[in-house]
């Protein structure tokens, strides 16, 4: 991956090449919802557009507050790059990896369960209700994915790679362009196929993420990061052995307890 150094060369050519594909992968986010209304309106007609429109705005909602979070991190991760803080860097794509892992999985039963209180809110019509509702509940379902290739992308470019994530929301999105179609009507799933052809699509791009981030500079870190762990503790136990804590007296040394 080619990554971007704001510490040399042209600081306003490297920002520019590097945001375009930042703004260019959070408008093909946007664009799933489009896609699948478009698929929608032109194969089930007014009444399933009505429905999957009002559903998109809780969606969209909720995709404006998971980028708002991935900003975020974004900053904190880019300041421990800034810092070349290798061991930094790792802890804090652990603890993010758990925070949005929790997030996601709270967002997604509350967003199943309240599917239909929150379509009443907005005063969605009682003839729609269903279908929102199912759109609605599976949207929620992979919300997982969702936060999942979202937060790969925020790692890549907190190392100086935005490019590799707009390949991979673009490919998210031609999949769904594709699948619509074939689950709406060829598997005459109806609005649910439409939903699940967003929710795989994410999905599949979430899984090829994690494949191919064995390749990627982020988990190098955390391999590093983990081999390094790992050492300290066989080194301590190893000096531990044969003797209790109480008999020996320990000093702090660069971050770690050291024996002596």
């Amino acid at each position: 991956m080619k990554a971007y150094d704001f510490t040399q060369g042209n600081v306003l050519k490297q920002l520019v090449l590097f945001s375009m594909p930042i703004m260019l992968g959070n408008a093909l986010q946007v664009s799933f919802q489009f896609i699948d209304s478009l698929w929608i309106g032109n194969l089930l007609g007014a009444k399933a557009l009505g429905a999957a429109a009002v559903s998109s705005t809780v969606v969209l909602t909720v995709l404006s507050f998971i980028l708002g979070l991935n900003n975020a991190t974004l900053t904190i991760l880019s300041q421990q790059k800034g810092k070349d803080d290798v061991k930094g860097m790792a802890s804090y794509i652990n603890a993010f990896v758990v925070l949005l892992t929790g997030l996601s999985i709270g967002f997604g039963a509350a967003g199943f369960f309240l599917s239909e209180l929150l379509l009443r809110l907005l005063k969605t019509p009682e003839s729609m209700i269903p279908l929102a509702e199912t759109y609605l509940q599976i949207q929620f379902i992979g919300i997982l994915f969702l936060f999942g290739y979202n937060f790969i992308s925020t790692v890549l470019r907190a190392l100086g790679d935005s490019k590799t994530p707009l390949r991979f929301i673009a490919f998210a999105v031609v999949l769904n362009t594709v699948l619509a179609p074939l689950f709406i009507s060829v598997f005459r799933m109806g609005i649910a196929g439409a939903a699940y052809s967003t929710i795989l699509s994410q999905g599949i791009a979430f899984f090829v993420w994690v494949v191919l981030c064995r390749q990627t500079q982020a988990c190098a870190i955390l391999n590093s990061e983990n081999a390094q762990v790992g050492r300290v503790r066989a080194d301590f136990e190893t000096r531990d052995s044969g003797r209790s804590a109480d008999d020996g007296d320990y000093r702090r040394y660069d971050g770690d307890y050291e024996c002596c």
